[in-house]
């Protein structure tokens, strides 16, 4: 229904002379591409006047300047509410009657059947019609899904007009729903939960969030929450809400409620739950050298990804630029390390992951040189592939720090004609040594392992040290007196470039020294008990320390015993590895573990006739009843009462004092790393270290 269009008429006349014509055709309004008959009377007068009725019949393909035609707006609605479908008329310059008809093609009647028809006005060149079902109409329908409404429009004005064809209006039946969308975050890091809600026609008139339980409603801007409650989507009939989760909160895996309000569908509360999911990152730093390429990891625990969709990794150089697979001199890999089949048969990430960087090295050496204290720090990153709703991945340091080779062989001072040990210690390892040997002294020659008497340990890598100690035990047989020589320890390590064919060779030199007998020892004790016995008079409280060089603990004793020795030292340095350390703390601490809280000891006020008190108690003279002392409080425990508490003697080992202050000896922080020195400082003996040449320091520990 258009625009009314003029139709130019042209009319040739033979033999009228000065006769008038006269042309009148009916008026007719229609829709465009609409075949149109237009009926007209002519009239001539003059001379000879005559009517003519003609008629014109106008192709469809020719009425297309006439208007634009009915354009129907689709509609979403449920049926809660009343909803409104409308038509748009263009190109009309007077009110149109507009038609409707429902889904089953009944032609609607206003006011009838829960219908209301409002034909509109014209505004512009456009009339909108509308057709209002009420709630009760629609849900006696009972329509799912998309359903046809149609509208047709006839000229007022010129009622011999044809109506218009229908017009299909598109309608969906939307339905309610809403579901939440969880999130996967690294613990300690902001998060975002999102309530998606669908079927609507309008906003919402309510959207809150709980915490998880106990619960308790979360208020925006409250403890670092923030709530965005969202707008209504009219294009796609949805509104979506997001919480804002503060990382503080981000802990462990827990689960938030959203509420939501809309009385479009009748709905008031309902609740959806959304997941929080927390995991972890772990960087493990590492110690490299330049010559073999070291694999850097990160490991992830609590993905819990599907097998077929891991999760992604991301690699920052030490400039912070990200590494890929096609940065050269990188490789980057994604490992899943373990999983198990849940309850649903599904196969879940019950472990961890880990994302390895490997470096090759050439790009170590070249990094190598921008370290700074031979210290660089790469990133990892980590975050989930099937939850894209996720805060920005937090970077985690990987620190990378370059080892120095070094190899230290310590002078040996040995008794003569008797058998010894030797070591070597390599640091700066991130492994195994790739070979070690030992050569004798000039003219030299390998030596093999039990051969001779020889005996070599070529040690293992100790992690914790980044070392390896290699050990040659060399026989008696070539002990000989008053003589230094010198053996050598190949050393092969692949890593720092010293190969097969330049290994590293290091001196180890021997002093053998012919030491005094114990037969010599115990013939000049008798001086030596004479000026300790004068020593003692000066000063009662003196603490006797000697070292002895008898080769036997027997001997030792009896010299101990006869000269009155408080304690006898022992050389740390002696122990060529951990297993040996232990061995001598265990021997020397009394056969106690070490750094036990075990004691025997009686209080004084505990003592009662009878009582046997062994060698561990700490009694002392002087104390209450303690046997031998004059009764000074009265009572009647004397010490010669049968009923005087008993001493019961028991033999133990010489008290040991482990000292290493020798001009020779380096500080024992250099063979045995802190463990060790904590191992020796709970044992049941003295220990004497020396930092530097002579400074002493002193950790006392009564046994």
């Amino acid at each position: 229904m258009r625009d009314l269009h003029p139709i130019l008429l042209s009319l040739v006349f033979f033999g009228t002379g000065n006769a008038d014509v006269t042309v009148n055709c009916e008026g007719k309004e229609v829709d465009v591409y609409t075949d149109v008959t237009l009926e007209c009377d002519i009239t001539v007068s003059g001379e000879n006047e005559s009517i003519h009725d003609v008629v014109w019949t106008i192709d469809g393909s020719d009425v297309t300047s006439l208007g634009k035609g009915i354009t129907p707006i689709d509609a979403y609605i449920n049926s809660k509410l009343d909803q409104t479908l409308t038509c748009k008329i263009s190109g009309v310059v007077e009110p149109l009657n507009v038609t409707w008809r429902e889904y089953d093609w009944n032609e609607v009647t206003d006011g009838i059947g829960g219908y209301s028809i409002s034909q509109g006005s014209v505004n512009n060149q456009v009339q909108e019609a509308t057709l209002t079902i009420s709630a009760k109409t629609l849900e006696a329908m009972e329509l799912d899904g998309y359903e046809s409404f149609a509208c047709a429009a006839q000229s007022l004005n010129y009622p011999q007009s044809p109506r218009s064809e229908w017009t299909t209006v598109r309608v969906e039946f939307l339905r309610f729903g809403a579901s939440t969308l969880d999130s996967h975050v690294e613990i300690y890091t902001s998060a975002k939960l999102l309530c998606h809600a669908w079927g609507l026609t309008r906003q919402l008139e309510s959207v809150k969030w709980e915490k998880p339980a106990p619960g308790g409603v979360i208020i925006d801007g409250t403890d670092g929450y923030k709530i965005d409650v969202g707008t209504f989507n009219k294009s796609g009939d949805y509104q979506e809400s997001v919480l804002t989760i503060p990382a503080s909160e981000v802990t462990a895996d827990s689960t938030f409620t959203c509420v939501i309000q809309s009385l479009e569908h009748g709905i008031d509360g309902e609740r959806v739950e959304a997941n929080l999911l927390v995991f972890m990152v772990t960087p493990f730093n590492k110690k490299a050298t330049t010559n073999l390429e070291h694999t850097l990891t990160c490991r992830i625990d609590r993905m819990r990804e599907d097998l077929d969709d891991p999760p992604y990794f991301e690699w920052d150089d030490p400039s912070g630029k990200v590494i890929t697979n096609d940065t050269e001199g990188y490789s980057v890999k994604g490992v899943l390390s373990a999983h198990v089949q849940n309850e649903s048969g599904h196969d879940w990430i019950q472990s961890f992951h880990e994302t390895t960087l490997t470096i090759s090295p050439l790009r170590l050496q070249e990094v190598n040189k921008q370290a700074v204290n031979s210290v660089v720090k790469y990133s990892c990153s980590a975050w989930s592939s099937e939850y894209e709703f996720h805060a920005s991945p937090k970077k985690h340091e990987v620190i990378v720090t370059f080892l120095t080779f070094e190899i230290v062989g310590k002078t040996v001072e040995a008794k003569a004609n008797d058998k010894s040990l030797i070591s070597c210690v390599v640091k700066g390892l991130t492994r195994q040594l790739d070979s070690v040997k030992w050569e004798k002294p000039a003219p030299g020659g390998v030596i093999s392992d039990g051969t001779d008497g020889y005996k070599i340990d070529v040690g293992t890598y100790n992690g914790g040290t980044n070392s390896q100690t290699t050990v040659l035990t060399i026989p008696s047989s070539v002990m000989v007196p008053d003589h230094s020589t010198n053996y050598t320890c190949i050393i092969q390590s692949n890593e720092h470039g010293h190969t097969a064919a330049s290994p590293v060779k290091q001196n180890v030199q021997i002093v053998l020294i012919n030491y005094f007998c114990t037969n010599e020892v115990v013939n000049l004790a008798t001086p030596g008990e004479e000026l300790l016995r004068a020593a003692r008079h000066m000063r009662p409280q003196l603490y006797i320390v000697a070292e002895l060089f008898t080769g036997s603990e027997e001997k030792d004793c009896e010299i101990i015993n006869r000269m009155g020795i408080n304690s006898c030292v022992r050389e740390l340095s002696q122990s060529h590895s951990p297993r040996h350390l232990g061995e001598l703390i265990y021997h020397y601490g009394e056969s106690q573990p070490c750094g036990s809280f075990i004691s025997t000891s009686t209080p004084r006020d505990k003592i009662t006739p009878g009582d046997t008190i062994t060698p561990g108690d700490k009694k002392t003279p002087g104390d209450k009843n303690f046997p031998g002392d004059k009764n000074t409080s009265g009572d009647k425990n004397t010490s010669g009462d049968k009923n005087a508490p008993h001493i019961s003697l028991a033999s133990s080992r010489p008290h040991a004092m482990l000292m290493d202050q020798t001009h020779d000896n380096p500080c024992p922080f250099g063979q045995h790393p802190l463990p060790n020195v904590l191992a020796l400082s709970g044992s049941r003996f003295i220990l004497l270290l020396k930092h530097a040449f002579d400074l002493l320091f002193i950790v006392y520990r009564a046994g």
